[in-house]
């Protein structure tokens, strides 16, 4: 018995070697999957709402061009309308990859600023609605950041 107790320990702790790398490397690759998810969904949704800000502002000045034909402002709204569901579903894919409530609330904010773009008086109040979502696309871009443990942007 003597002589299998170092061979029963040297076991053992092989074991609870293996199993605590398995359960550390599980928990890493959790949190590398998270933070890939996030990263890309965030990036995803910021592209389809400045591509949905661009559509709205466009919607917005075909509208209110005197001159406009009809034609134009129904191609007008169909692409505003495409960009919206690209926006929106990138906005689904952040609500699904966390559960940070502020996050979720930043960017229903983001995609509701671009949205009222359409509903502004005169020019000046479209471009302040326009410089408005850029801001809201900062501070969802400064949340995910905060949420990942990232300090500062890389692009500076």
């Amino acid at each position: 018995m003597g002589s299998a107790t170092p061979a029963i320990i040297a076991v053992a702790e092989t074991i609870l070697g293996s199993a605590l790398t398995y359960f550390f490397q599980g928990r890493t690759s959790a949190r590398n999957d998270y933070v890939l998810a996030l990263r890309s969904s965030v990036a995803e949704f910021c592209t389809a709402t400045m591509i949905y800000r661009g559509a709205e502002s466009d919607r917005w000045y075909i509208v209110h061009q005197a001159h406009t034909a009809a034609q134009n402002e129904e191609a007008a709204d169909a692409r505003a309308r495409e960009t919206r569901t690209s926006a929106r579903n990138a906005l689904y894919r952040i609500e699904l990859s966390t559960g940070s409530p502020t996050i979720h609330r930043a960017v229903r904010e983001a995609f509701t600023a671009t949205k009222s773009i359409k509903d502004a008086e005169d020019a000046a109040e479209a471009s302040r609605r326009r410089d408005e979502v850029e801001a809201k696309l900062d501070d969802v871009t400064r949340l995910a950041r905060l949420e990942l443990g990232v300090k500062k942007s890389l692009i500076a």
